[in-house]
């Protein structure tokens, strides 16, 4: 595609007298709106010792304010605002704050009330009680995805030895513990008036929407809004060392790791775009340089990735490589830092830039699909307006990328690459010596670091005059009536069939120019044989790595000319391939795909390959809480010697010994077109589609052979227990609660989904409600229904703080007690649950993989396709006493097992102090009790969900 021919993104742009900026961009493709804030204010406005302020306050924005008491989400779910859908969020970063929402488009103006209420007053409806709770809440945050993940400090512990001491991203936008600690109410308000002000703040308005009405709207309930005081600027600071710097870190990791990190140009500055095309050329893709050496041809990583982040006064360029066990760090650095400088010298091929620019086009596009959410249209506007004053300035991009050489690279990797000094952070398992890893002799954390280019200066910006607020005073206390809900018809899927029994299902979207293509096959991780579990998924992984037509650096590189690449996914009952390709890149690209999917050869040495990468995923994946917690469910509900409890991703000992010649016949066996549906969602003509299908599938054959059947789970089983995995000194408690579900022929399939809701689905569920709105004991509590072919299981998971683990297990007896019969579901309750699902039905209709992807899921289920048309009346026709019903059904505390994942001495005192029975210990690292894989996952991502 030309650059010309990329489409461009149009607005208007209005700023109020007090400051507001206001942009507006129309999109009808779908009957919603969407609104989006970006407050200049991130946690590089803060001071040693009181750090994590921004973040925090981000929280307390979702606690209400003083027309909206009860909390933000009870008022924006009514709305149509859904968090699951990622409809409405917030996010804190180093230099903004954001808060979103998209709901139908009848309901922007509630909307515009509802957000400017939270501007205009929450800093007095701000409690003590609700200030102490949601710094709880970002306490067990900091825990959950920080302290209690392998490898998790990475990122702060590189901004703590990049930059120097009071630079403002040398400290983390979460905060330290101490510092959150010692905050108090009048501070945090205090932050609130000086920053969260009509003129340090950029608004987004797109979507379906009439722009007379917004503009009138947004002066009606922004326009009193008092300017705030004049505002300091941090310039640009981008940091120099002295000389290179090394950091060693040895934790609870399951291999050795090394991050290399240089200070990089800002956001926007224009060697940001050759520093993006460099990190493509050194590690996008299997033939990237980086990749190619480390992982394909010497084997010393199992993987390696290369980023660069830009930030408003600094950025990061960095390598990270984790490490095969027995291999040299030491060497990995040492080529690496021989790639750099062979770039710098020697430049990209012309090929590599022509690749780099081509993934660059698809990320451009895939970036409009949605005009909300993260990195989605609002936020290109709202980022190129915050930081430069001009909505569009992202667009400059395009003649940044267009005029893109390989001079221009390599002149920027030999300028900030290879002529300044980086930073090394090195991770070693917790187990093996430092030695062992090649890290003898390298310098400590206390290197001296020297500030350079561009010092800590500031700029004025801000409106500081006392701009009287438009005449007559605006009462917040009259609340808009919602709007009626806009008639929504879901896309129609066009099913059609080739000769040899390959369905063929279509949706035409000619928004943009680009195409979602995935094929979906009734074989999965069920089908292993027993003593070959993991089977399916190492045959998966490999089909790619040489076929009939290419080996698999060449196929890597042909995908990367068209700037796609083809996704792997592996079920219990399914699998799927699938990629998305700009529409003038469809024919050629088609050809590699029916390639890989027709054609593998499952090649020993590339087999060996994907074997050892395999082995090592696994070890990495038994070290991560999180991930450990949901692979051992399955196998405690249904025993590991049903289908359903076997890991799709194997056993260590099973992935070992599976041979080329096992994988290869189950391929032949289980990957034949009458079990198959090629899917095409996009900016295609259905007759266009059925060519395509036929050119490239018309002639797969495969024998017709009767399904395989599953059997029923044994009735003898016993679940309703708890169990504990055992990792001293955690400092959180993963806690898993688990109880079997009936399979998705169920009657009950749609009143599931509404008590789902209820229970766990969404913010304002019970759950989240009870453990972190009351209490403060999570970041988050959530449920996931997996209904699968002959039965399925129903999940409860959340990461406590580690002292409260036994209050929070019977919190959640009583409320599985509660809603299965001692605390019926209520009228108002099933209502607002019902209503948000309905009102947030639309947004899953942006993403062209999304739907191709529910397309998919249905078809594998084999439910029909018109449940995607049907979703909201199904929901509708659901009553109390139906849902109430299904509650007690299936809700039965008695049954419940669980699964507790952390500090065993504590845990067993606060179960023991409460009455409750001393948990089975089980050993994730024995066999076959190690379940190491991640199929816990697989039930919910097989599960169509519709609404």
């Amino acid at each position: 595609m030309a650059q010309s021919d990329l489409p461009r993104v149009s607005f208007e742009k209005f700023t109020l007298p007090n400051g507001l900026q206001v942009i507006l961009h129309v999109d009808r493709k779908l009957p919603v709106v969407h609104v989006n804030h970006w407050f200049h204010v991130g946690s590089k406005v803060e001071r040693p010792g009181r750090t994590g302020f921004a973040h925090l306050f981000e929280h307390l924005m979702f606690e209400g304010s003083k027309h909206a008491p009860e909390g933000y989400f009870k008022y924006i779910e009514q709305a149509g605002g859904n968090l699951r859908e990622g409809g409405v969020n917030g996010t804190t970063s180093n230099d903004r704050t954001n808060y979103f929402a998209t709901v139908p488009s009848g309901n922007l103006e509630y909307v515009l009330w509802l957000e400017s209420d939270r501007v205009a007053t929450l800093a007095d409806a701000l409690t003590r009680e609700n200030f102490e709770n949601q710094r709880e809440v970002v306490r067990n945050e900091r825990r959950q995805t920080t302290e209690n993940q392998p490898y998790g400090r990475w990122y702060e512990l590189v901004n703590e030895h990049l930059y120097p001491a009071g630079h403002p991203y040398s400290w983390p936008v979460i905060g330290r513990h101490e510092d959150l600690e010692a905050a108090g109410v009048d501070e945090v308000a205090e932050f609130f008036r000086t920053y969260y002000t009509p003129n340090n703040l950029s608004l987004v308005i797109a979507g379906d929407f009439d722009k007379d009405f917004a503009r009138d709207r947004v002066a009606h309930y922004y326009g009193a809004l008092e300017p705030g005081p004049l505002l300091e600027r941090q310039r640009r600071w981008v940091p120099a060392l002295a000389e290179g710097k090394i950091v060693e870190v040895t934790d609870r990791v399951p291999q050795a790791r090394v991050h290399m990190i240089w200070p990089a140009p800002q956001r926007f500055e224009a060697e940001e775009t050759a520093l993006d095309a460099a990190a493509a050329v050194l590690g996008d893709g299997l033939s990237s340089r980086l990749e190619k050496l480390l992982v394909y041809d010497r084997r010393l990583c199992t993987e390696v990735s290369v980023f660069n982040y830009a930030r408003e006064i600094a950025g990061l360029f960095g390598v990270i490589a984790t490490v095969r066990p027995g291999c040299d760090v030491r060497e990995v650095e040492d080529l690496v830092n021989g790639q750099i400088a062979r770039l710098a010298s020697g430049g990209p091929t012309r090929d590599e830039v022509e690749r780099a620019r081509t993934v660059w086009e698809y990320q451009y596009v895939s970036s409009l699909e949605r005009i909300g959410g993260f990195g989605g249209k609002a936020d290109r506007l709202n980022e190129s307006n915050t930081y430069k004053s001009d909505p569009g300035y992202f667009h400059v991009e395009h003649d940044r990328f267009r005029n893109l050489t390989g001079s221009k690279i390599a002149e920027a990797v030999k300028r900030w690459l290879v002529s300044r000094h980086g930073l090394t952070l090195r991770y070693f398992p917790d187990t093996l010596p430092k030695a062992a890893a090649g890290a003898a002799g390298v310098a400590g954390a206390g290197a001296a670091v020297e500030q350079a280019e561009g010092a800590a200066s500031t700029q004025a910006e801000g409106n500081g005059s006392s701009q009287a607020a438009p005449d007559g005073v605006l009462d917040r206390s009259v609340v808009p009536a919602l709007g009626s809900d806009t008639p929504f018809q879901t896309p129609e899927v066009h099913e059609d069939r080739l000769d040899n029994g390959l369905e063929v299902l279509v949706v035409e979207h000619h928004d943009l120019p680009k195409v979602a293509v995935s094929l979906n096959v009734k074989s999965g991780g069920v089908h292993d044989p027993p003593d070959r579990c993991g089977m399916a998924q190492l045959m998966l992984q490999t089909m790619d790595k040489g076929t009939r037509g290419y080996g698999a650096l060449d196929l890597d590189e042909a995908l990367s000319r068209l700037g796609t690449v083809i996704g792997k996914s592996m079920y219990l009952e399914s699998a799927r391939i699938g990629m998305d390709v700009l529409t003038d890149k469809l024919s050629a690209a088609m050809a590699l795909f029916a390639d890989v999917a027709r054609n593998p050869l499952f090649p020993e040495e590339e087999l060996e390959r994907e074997r050892h990468r395999h082995l090592d995923h696994l070890k990495q994946q038994a070290s991560h809480p999180q991930s450990l917690a949901q692979r051992l469910c399955p196998g405690l509900v249904f025993g590991e010697d049903h289908p359903y409890g076997r890991p799709v991703q194997g056993y260590a000992s099973s992935v070992a010994e599976m041979s080329r010649y096992e994988i290869a016949r189950a391929y032949e066996e289980n990957w034949r077109p009458d079990q198959s549906a090629l899917v095409f969602v996009g900016d295609i003509a259905r007759d266009q589609a059925m060519k395509l299908a036929d050119q490239r599938f018309g002639s797969w054959k495969g024998d017709v052979r009767p399904a395989k059947e599953v059997p029923e789970p044994s009735p003898d089983r016993k679940s309703n227990r708890i169990y504990l995995v055992d990792r001293p000194g955690a400092p959180q408690t993963v806690v898993c609660q688990f109880i079997e579900a009936p399979s998705r022929e169920t009657h009950d399939y749609h009143a599931l989904r509404l008590v789902d809701a209820i229970w766990g689905g969404g913010f304002q569920s019970r759950l989240n409600q009870n453990l972190r709105e009351e209490k403060g004991y999570t970041y988050g509590v959530s449920t996931s229904l997996g209904l699968l072919g002959v039965s399925g299981y129903w999940k409860v998971q959340t990461s406590i703080q580690a002292d409260k683990t036994g209050e929070v297990v019977k919190e959640l007896m009583s409320e599985m007690a509660g809603l299965g019969g001692e605390r019926p579901v209520g009228e108002e309750e099933l209502e607002e649950a019902r209503t948000g699902r309905i009102r947030g039905y639309a947004q899953r209709f942006e993403s062209l993989r999304r739907i191709a992807g529910s397309i998919g899921a249905l078809w594998s289920s084999e439910r029909p396709m018109s449940d995607m048309r049907d979703a909201v009346e199904n929901l509708q026709s659901v009553s109390l006493e139906e849902v109430r019903s299904t509650a007690r059904k299936y809700l039965d505390a008695r049954r419940a097992g669980y699964l507790l994942v952390g500090d065993g001495s504590s845990i067993e005192t606060q179960l023991s102090d409460r009455g409750l029975p001393i948990p089975e210990v089980l050993d994730p690292e024995a066999q076959p009790a190690a379940r190491a894989s991640d199929s816990a996952e697989v039930p919910e991502a097989a599960d169509p969900d519709v609404l």
